[in-house]
């Protein structure tokens, strides 16, 4: 009959696992340790439809040294090849520090920049990545051309790539993220048992409507249950110091006798356990004497609970609860959202993961979206200061704006058109700290901590105000607009601050001198009238050129521009796909993510200065124009005939250059005295 047949095939799924477990990897781990190396794998992976691994994936990834991921950038909606989260709960419950990734794979051959990767990186640091190996960097041998040889999936990274020579800033920001993301233990709340019925695995991160937004969790497996797990103070803890509030069961009237054994001696000894009362066992072997057992355990330890009348039943030290949402369970334990937006939009909007070391809480927080985001979030955080950390330059923001509330510590954020930020916790609480700043630019609407700020065209935020930091009762603030507003202060005092005879931004419009490499099919030089796409110009060259090229023109500072008191930004506007920016011959910086601005203030000088912007895209648009017999010539050289399953020559062109507008942003410091108080 059709129980039978499923108790069989449980058993024969189980027997399938094991063997892979056992015969393989571990057997892998056993004979690599003997010659003294470690074993890297990606040991899981996705379940049906698109593989059907025989194996219960966190146990297969807990018996490998290192434990490997994988994820497609250009496949949002292929959810299930997403293979983040699954390592990421391997790695905590098995205590590895390191959740490898094969990072960026995909069949879109050389068309991303920096930027069009950035969403999918930032989205697997908050399923719990932590380092990437790049998927692929092929040997580039000088005879075989460029962009070269390739593998026939990958987003291709090595020194034939158009923007390698700007390579480092992206690299940068991944590496700052995975070391911080490195540090301390991941903090969830809860554990999901994922249950025990053969082949196993954890989907990608997701919010469980029980639960909501704001908590994390972690998923766990049998063996974890029944040889790692223990309580320590009401709290589920493993033995490299990953703790949870509760252990929540799936949905299933099954359970493993072994593990509904364990969960007794875990519930008596003080744990919460949060699920439906199971009423057999699983598999063919002795069934009937097991299933008894199982429903005289579950009778015992649910007792009169049954998910609709009676919804928690206490039970030794613990209790189990049965028909609660999880999200209650935590708040009537005192446990408010780890991470909670203040505005409606921000659970759509945001996405977050916490590590906590014995110092620090360690926040990296995304926007998932391609508009501009200015909120206010409560990290769930008791008696530290708030700093922001920038990855993207290693700038450290040690003083920002912040409320203490009862469920944490509120902080405004503003984040960039699928921008990231990390929110540190570390130092003690100050004696005296800016809570608000409320900004009325002169003829736009308000700007503020907790408030929305105008936006250009490309939706990029335009600055009007930054906190630098305070001293001895003294806030200095950095201003990019004319106008008036208010500094509020944790004792309660405000003080009024009002800015005027700011000069307006400049615009730096054409004609732009431009110069490409030689030997590419665009002429060696070119005036832009305007800035515009390359794909827009009427030189066919130019509209399907890849490579690098130099932007040059020159613009005039007024003196009263510079000065102690004054800083000059110049903001790009819009470009694809990276840009290099020089000032008198200075290098400033590279800007490969929006907004595409940079302090000047350290290379201009008052009078005529000259300005170069350098603007590197990728090798698509040249392969569609060889694949289109343009130019007369092949330039390009690859064994890779399609991408994004189209021949070159149907592959659209990518807009590429810089678009501008670009601006040079005036600003200056001016300084907000608390009442009564003093200032250096």
């Amino acid at each position: 009959d059709e129980e039978t047949t499923e108790r069989f095939l449980y058993d024969y799924r189980k027997t399938l696992g094991d063997l892979l477990v056992d015969a393989y990897y571990r057997t892998a781990r056993q004979t690599s340790r003997q010659a003294g190396l470690g074993v890297e794998s990606e040991a899981g992976g996705p379940g049906p439809p698109i593989h059907n691994v025989p194996v219960d994936a966190l146990k297969a990834q807990g018996a490998v040294d290192e434990m490997r991921g994988e994820f497609w950038p250009k496949r949002p909606e292929a959810h299930h090849l997403w293979v983040v989260k699954e390592t990421a709960c391997a790695a905590h419950i098995y205590g590895r520090r390191r959740v490898h990734m094969e990072a960026f794979t995909s069949f879109h051959h050389w068309q991303d920049g920096p930027f069009d990767l950035k969403p999918s990186a930032d989205r697997a640091f908050c399923e719990g990545a932590n380092h990437f190996v790049w998927h692929t960097a092929a040997h580039a041998p000088p005879e075989a051309g460029k962009p070269g040889w390739a593998y026939g999936a990958g987003t291709h990274l090595g020194t034939n790539l158009v923007w390698w020579p700007f390579a480092p800033a992206f690299l940068d920001y991944l590496a700052r993220c995975s070391f911080l993301l490195q540090q301390g233990r991941f903090v969830a709340d809860v554990c999901y048992y994922y249950g025990d019925q053969g082949f196993n695995f954890v989907p990608p991160k997701h919010v469980d409507p029980s639960l909501g937004f704001g908590y994390d969790y972690d998923v766990t497996n049998a063996e974890v249950l029944l040889t790692r797990m223990s309580v320590r103070d009401g709290r589920l803890v493993l033995p490299d110091g990953m703790t949870y509030e509760l252990l929540v069961l799936p949905d299933r009237p099954d359970i493993d006798l072994d593990v509904l054994r364990r969960l007794d001696q875990l519930i008596r000894a003080g744990a919460t356990v949060v699920g439906p009362k199971p009423v057999r066992s699983n598999g063919l072997a002795d069934y009937e004497r097991r299933d008894a057992e199982v429903q005289r355990l579950a009778d015992a330890i649910w007792g009169p609970c049954d998910g609709q009348t009676v919804l928690e039943h206490a039970y030794g030290k613990g209790r189990v609860i049965w028909g609660r949402r999880l999200r209650e369970v935590l708040q009537r334990r005192g446990l408010p959202p780890d991470f909670r937006p203040l505005s409606p939009h921000g659970q759509a909007s945001l996405d977050f993961v916490h590590r906590r070391t014995s110092e620090a809480d360690i926040y990296f927080v995304r926007n998932k979206t391609m508009q501009p985001i200015d909120g206010r979030v409560v990290f769930r955080v008791r008696g530290r200061a708030p700093e922001v950390w920038l990855p993207e330059t290693g700038q450290i923001h040690s003083q920002v704006p912040y409320r203490i509330r009862p469920d944490g510590i509120e902080v405004p954020l503003r984040l960039s058109p699928a921008g990231s930020v990390f929110v540190v916790f570390r130092r003690p609480l100050d004696r005296l700290w800016v809570t608000a700043i409320d900004w009325e630019a002169a003829g736009n609407t308000a700007t503020s901590s907790s408030g929305k700020s105008p936006t250009t065209q490309k939706g990029q935020p335009l600055p009007q105000l930054e906190l630098l930091g305070w001293s001895d009762g003294a806030a200095r603030l950095l201003c990019f607009s004319n106008g008036s507003g208010s500094v509020e202060f944790s004792d309660g005092s405000t003080r009024r601050v009002d800015l005027e005879r700011l000069a307006e931004p400049k615009v730096l419009d054409g004609p732009w001198h431009v110069h490409f490499t030689k030997g590419w099919g665009a002429p060696e030089s070119m005036t832009f009238p305007q800035l515009i796409s390359w794909t827009d110009h009427a030189n066919e060259g130019i509209r399907y050129y890849s490579g690098i090229a130099t932007y040059q023109r020159s613009f005039d500072v007024p003196a009263d521009w510079l000065g102690e008191d004054r800083r000059v930004f110049l903001d790009l506007g819009d470009l694809w796909a990276v840009g290099e920016v020089s000032v008198n011959g200075r290098k400033i910086g590279v800007v490969w993510k929006p907004p595409f601005r940079l302090d000047v203030t350290a290379a201009v000088r008052p009078g005529r200065n000259q300005l170069l912007v350098k603007i590197a895209n990728t090798w698509s648009n040249r392969l569609v124009g060889d694949a289109r017999g343009i130019g007369g010539r092949r330039y390009c050289r690859t064994n890779i005939r399609r991408s994004a399953g189209q021949p070159w020559s149907k592959v659209p062109l990518r807009p590429s250059g810089l678009f501008g507008p670009v601006r040079l942003l005036p600003s200056r410091v001016i300084v907000a005295i608390r009442p009564n108080g003093s200032a250096r």
